[in-house]
């Protein structure tokens, strides 16, 4: 029932989001993110005590703003993400930089190349740049459940360009296939 909740919610939070004035929509997720990061849940503690890992000897105060600007950073990629389909081709092109883009496309003239994406940023926003660039762009998600909401981020990202193939046993087939084409 949860599962069919946010499904729910997400798809709503979606249309909303790509109807509403840009500003609005940038700043209603910064409220959000100031609102779950003031609740100081389980999941903002977690974040900072994955945070203190990677950057110990921050003081208190130092860590909570910290978490401040990267909830913030995370509530903006889910609001790019709700939008990114209606930005234009020169947006999605001009806002992100491309670091070593002559290596990719020399290992694609050799036959074909992987690139590691992290969630260190929006990788859709990524792959829609590569995939306007003229680069043939395959990639693996995630199931997310319920179904539905699992099937409207497929139909999003090959909107976006990109070739989607759902992370289960039978992925590295596609992904083979397609290296194998370039």
């Amino acid at each position: 029932m949860f599962d069919e909740f946010a499904g729910v919610a997400y798809s709503a939070g979606w249309s909303t989001t790509r109807f509403l004035p840009e500003f609005l929509a940038y700043r209603s997720f910064s409220l959000l993110a100031d609102q779950s990061w003031f609740a100081q849940g389980k999941a903002i503690t977690q974040y900072e005590r994955n945070l203190a890992r990677v950057r110990p000897g921050l003081t208190r105060v130092e860590m909570r703003e910290l978490s401040r600007k990267g909830m913030h950073s995370y509530m903006r990629y889910w609001c790019d993400t709700f939008r990114l389909q209606d930005w234009s081709h020169t947006r999605i092109v001009d806002t992100v930089l491309i670091e070593g883009e002559e290596n990719l496309r020399a290992a694609l003239s050799d036959g074909g190349a992987i690139a590691a994406l992290p969630h260190s940023g929006n990788w859709d926003h990524a792959g829609a740049c590569i995939a306007l660039k003229g680069i043939r762009v395959a990639t693996v998600a995630e199931r997310l459940k319920p179904e539905r909401l699992f099937q409207q981020f497929l139909e999003y990202r090959q909107s976006l360009g990109m070739d989607v193939y759902p992370l289960d046993a039978t992925v590295m087939l596609p992904l083979m296939r397609k290296i194998k084409e370039g």
